[in-house]
């Protein structure tokens, strides 16, 4: 039993109720039980005493302020889309527990953190002020404090972090509309990374197709499977050399409308390159330093004169050609 009863004045009858031990509100609001009074007694030993009728008392504990709000979750997350403005973005929710409902209730909370484009009401529903935009702000971190009815603050804020998408567009992404590839590399994924955007709609079925188009860069992706008297029909004189470094500035080229309109110009040169005589007689080579570049513009192997016959051993002429407009020859 909690309660114990004294004994203040036995001829007035003045008696007291007291409690063993500290009560609390938050293990028991309240205590009822029946109390009956006896008499001294007119005998021996208080024999043949007489009791009182029983009465009931009711005991009701009273709170004291003593807990401040602590918030459900220790943090928020919501992601809403740009351009849109919500009545309700995210409902934060703290509790106390006092055990009045003047204590134990939330009556208020509030945005403490400055210049942010929210507000709060006092159920803890977040709207936002104005239109969020994803290319100015990505995310927003806002702390929100609570009040009980008391005007208790909660000793900790909670941190609402609100993600700002941009708007959906249905469709692949994730793509490139160029893909590079350089032949004798082997397999090469075309699209690592694409993804089919829904919406959040719902997806029966997926079906694709990749086509190869070449009619724009004029037969240039299978010219491999053209001989090279096809080649010099499409693309004027075959290259039957290798140069490391040519310069616009050694000659000017003589150009011409390519037949084809996907062609572009053809620009060809007649060139008279000199090779070091010192190599193999069986073999015509020319390193990087002997690159034509005196007799582009003379037209003269060195130590010749113009009134000399070029030596078929040290020199040999190569024509090239250039189309312009066309990925490759």
């Amino acid at each position: 039993m909690v309660w114990r009863h004294l004994v203040l004045n036995g001829t007035s009858g003045e008696g007291q109720l007291r409690a063993r031990g500290l009560v609390d509100c938050e293990l028991q609001k309240e205590y009822t039980f029946i109390i009956q009074a006896h008499d001294c007694g007119a005998g021996p030993g208080g024999t043949g005493g007489k009791k009182s009728h029983k009465a009931v008392v009711h005991i009701q504990v009273n709170d004291v302020n003593e807990f401040s709000p602590v918030f459900r979750e220790a943090q928020y997350h919501v992601a809403v889309t740009e351009g849109k403005i919500y009545d309700n973005i995210l409902q934060v929710e703290a509790t106390d527990q006092d055990c009045s409902p003047q204590y134990s209730q939330i009556c208020n909370y509030q945005i403490t953190t400055s210049n942010t484009p929210f507000a709060i009401d006092r159920n803890g529903n977040i709207r936002n002020t104005e239109k969020l935009s994803f290319d100015k702000q990505q995310q927003y971190e806002v702390l929100v404090t609570a009040f009980d009815c008391g005007q208790k603050r909660s000793t900790e804020s909670v941190a609402v972090h609100i993600y700002v998408k941009p708007v959906c567009k249905p469709g692949w992404q994730g793509w490139d509309k160029r893909v590079d590839y350089e032949p004798g590399t082997g397999s090469k994924q075309l699209f690592p990374k694409m993804n089919l955007e829904t919406c959040g709609g719902l997806l029966s079925s997926v079906r694709t197709t990749v086509e190869l188009q070449t009619s724009h860069i004029g037969k240039g992706c299978d010219r491999e499977t053209y001989s090279e008297k096809s080649l010099q029909k499409l693309c004027g004189t075959y290259l039957m050399g290798y140069i490391h470094s040519i310069t616009k500035s050694m000659w000017t080229p003589a150009c011409r409308r390519s037949p084809s309109k996907n062609m572009g110009l053809i620009c060809s040169w007649s060139l008279l390159c000199c090779y070091n005589s010192l190599h193999s007689s069986g073999s015509r080579h020319f390193n990087s330093s002997q690159r034509c570049s005196m007799v582009l513009r003379s037209g003269l192997c060195a130590g010749q004169t113009s009134s000399s016959t070029p030596i078929s051993t040290n020199h040999f002429s190569l024509d090239l050609a250039l189309c312009i407009g066309a990925l490759s020859c």
